[in-house]
């Protein structure tokens, strides 16, 4: 990796060719992070977020998710929002006044790992429990320009209310799964399977949803699990066809890693309060 190396993650390609020609008379080079080959980010000096990024047909501001994981994952990375407007964050580059010298401008930001937790006081919680809160510097003068990207990755994983939780979802499916060979006089098999089907079916149309907007984040390798547990020809669809005995301990097991991986890799940066 080279320091001159700037990468990006955007969706307008148009502003990516408009500030090309800027960054290339001084000697700095434009490099999409996600790009066919792979990129170790804990390597890269500089990573620039062109906001709002265009998912479909939606605006989404993804800098404040990016800058949690990057302060626990590669702290030494110097993290630049950029767009069109003004603002009083150090680390936010305004396209309508670029600076003359970037090589300066650049010197005078700062990593990650200087925007660390600052304690904001103590509140009381609705059963009298006393708890410390804390505020991220980072997001102090942040212009959030389209959906915030945090509170659309809490709807993913809370749903519109606990039932429809991503992992609520997923651990009723478990649960129905490790019942379907229980003694016959047990369980309404045929009304059983229909449930199980159901519950995939509306999980699978909820992850259609969230899944473009995952490309633009750092959790790739839990999309990969998640696609290759719930994906149309996926272990749980198959499992579904055949209802083979090895092949729903196999899934189950599948699940119950995934729900272990979300709840590390995803969660503490979507609730960070949950983890202080």
């Amino acid at each position: 990796m080279t320091e001159n190396t700037i990468y990006y993650i955007a969706t307008k390609s148009k502003t990516i060719e408009t500030i090309t020609p800027y960054f290339r008379e001084q000697s700095y080079a434009l490099q999409a992070l996600f790009d066919n080959s792979p990129t170790q980010i804990e390597q890269i000096t500089y990573l620039m977020i062109l906001e709002p990024l265009q998912i479909e047909l939606q605006q989404y501001a993804v800098a404040k998710i990016w800058k949690r994981w990057l302060y626990e994952h590669a702290p030494k990375v110097k993290l630049i929002v950029s767009g069109y407007s003004q603002s009083l964050h150090s680390n936010f580059l305004n396209l309508l006044r670029l600076p003359d010298d970037i090589s300066e401008w650049l010197g005078n930001i700062n990593p990650v790992e200087a925007f660390g937790l600052e304690y904001a006081g103590a509140i009381t919680t609705p059963s009298g429990e006393k708890k410390d809160t804390y505020a991220d510097p980072w997001e102090r003068f942040l212009p959030v320009r389209g959906i915030d990207m945090v509170k659309q990755m809490a709807r993913f994983l809370d749903g519109h209310d606990k039932h429809y939780g991503f992992n609520s979802q997923l651990s009723r499916i478990r649960k129905e799964l490790t019942e379907i060979n229980l003694p016959p006089e047990q369980i309404k098999l045929d009304e059983k399977k229909k449930t199980i089907k159901k519950e995939w079916e509306l999980l699978d149309n909820r992850w259609q949803f969230y899944h473009p907007k995952f490309n633009h984040l750092p959790f790739q390798d839990t999309r990969l699990k998640i696609d290759c547990l719930l994906k149309k020809g996926g272990s749980l669809e198959n499992t579904l066809k055949t209802w083979a005995p090895d092949e729903i301990e196999s899934v189950c097991e599948q699940i119950s890693e995934l729900i272990t991986k979300v709840n590390t890799s995803l969660d503490p940066y979507v609730h960070p309060e949950y983890h202080w």
